[in-house]
């Protein structure tokens, strides 16, 4: 009776990894590494790509469009196949534009070690000319700096149509690689360059960030401007508390309007508007995950904490550059941590409980109010005056003070 009663007896013999497939935990520890040095190289050049950006006069709207690129490429996760199922040769769209990011960062540094010995030539000759003008050594280290500078042109192209990797140091070799197929060479070169292009997409990417800046300053601009209210009296002071209140009832909810936008940013121009601009879609965003947005909001106020602090100095027009990649440093991370916030939120789906949600909003009303604070003390610490409130590198352009 027993026997009958006893389960039968899969015979189908188990499934054994071959020794050969198994994956030991040194290359493990291996892969982890290198992917780590990878996106940490990547982020860092993509972070010295944007303050080199930011700091060019009409630069700051590029700069907030790759920021929003990067926010939209980490919330839409990795790259599936047709069947949906996640490809491990496929690389996540972030890692893509983090990897067009290193690879300017690398040709720029090859450019300025090979610009080297130019630059001691030149001063060299400028030397000789000072101590020696009309003289034939002056003369003479003239034409080397120039005869130097086409070389290291030549070889810099060279280099380019050889394929722009790691034989940078060997002319004589991209000279015969080059010569050997000057044809496939140059398409090479194209498709590299067209990949670069299509990566970062600049002109996508300006649109882009005037979106996002008519986003923040939809929500942001009416109460900020309410607080930057000057003078004296009961009434001007009720505007500015009221500006003040405004914001910091507004404010936990724009790094989810943001999100919104870029994630529909291929939705159409006026779609993703409405995607970043609509408070019902805001809200149902936020208190899908709650503690995570709070968690955005305080990364982005603690990023510009010290933005706001160097407002109190005053330095020169042509030292404002220093200031750029302090301000990048602070933005970039809260942005890249609302796109994987944002990753895989249904707004339609269930929502938490109010006992849940609700204390979290009172923890990002109060940031907020400490932020609201800190931006109105701004106008009389910066030397731009109540335009500084406008100011917000956070929310709009990453431009500093």
């Amino acid at each position: 009776m027993t026997a009958l009663l006893a389960p039968p007896i899969d015979s189908t013999p188990a499934q054994v990894v071959p020794p050969s497939e198994r994956v030991g935990w040194g290359r493990r520890i291996w892969s982890a590494t290198t992917a780590a040095v990878r996106a940490t190289v990547g982020v860092l050049s993509f972070g010295g790509l944007l303050a080199a950006v930011a700091a060019v006069p009409g630069g700051p709207l590029l700069a907030l469009g790759w920021m929003l690129e990067a926010e939209g490429r980490a919330a839409n996760g990795v790259r599936v196949d047709p069947e949906g199922r996640a490809r491990a040769d496929m690389r996540p769209p972030l890692g893509r534009l983090l990897r067009a990011a290193a690879i300017l960062a690398g040709v720029a540094a090859i450019v300025w070690i090979a610009a080297q010995p130019i630059r001691i030539l030149a001063g060299v000759a400028s030397d000789a000319a000072v101590i020696a003008p009309g003289s034939a050594a002056a003369g003479g280290w003239q034409i080397a700096t120039g005869v130097v500078a086409v070389a290291v042109a030549v070889h810099l192209i060279l280099w380019m149509y050889a394929g722009g990797r790691t034989g940078w140091f060997r002319p004589l070799r991209n000279l015969l690689r080059t010569l050997r197929s000057p044809g496939e060479a140059a398409d090479r070169l194209g498709a590299k360059c067209g990949w670069l292009w299509s990566e970062l997409a600049p002109l996508r990417s300006v649109w882009l960030g005037v979106r996002g800046f008519l986003v923040a300053g939809g929500w942001l601009l009416l109460p900020t401007v309410l607080l930057a209210v000057q003078g004296d009296g009961g009434g001007r002071a009720l505007v500015r508390i009221l500006g003040a209140f405004w914001l910091a009832a507004v404010l936990p909810l724009v790094p989810a309007a943001q999100a919104n936008l870029v994630v529909a940013r291929h939705a159409g121009a006026w779609r993703s508007l409405w995607a970043g601009l609509n408070p019902r879609a805001a809200w149902r965003t936020w208190r899908r995950r709650p503690a995570r947005w709070t968690g955005v909001l305080a990364a982005v106020v603690v990023g510009s904490l010290p933005l706001y602090s160097l407002a109190v100095v005053e330095l020169p027009s042509d030292a404002g550059w220093l200031l750029t990649p302090a301000c990048i440093a602070g933005i970039l991370p809260s942005r890249l941590l609302a796109g994987w916030t944002r990753r895989g939120i249904d707004p339609t789906g269930p929502r938490p409980r109010w006992w849940w949600t609700y204390p979290w909003l009172a923890l990002g009303w109060a940031i907020s109010l400490a932020y609201a604070g800190m931006l109105f003390l701004t106008q009389f610490t910066s030397a731009d005056g109540p335009i500084a409130t406008l100011r917000q590198p956070g929310f709009f352009t990453p431009k500093p003070f």
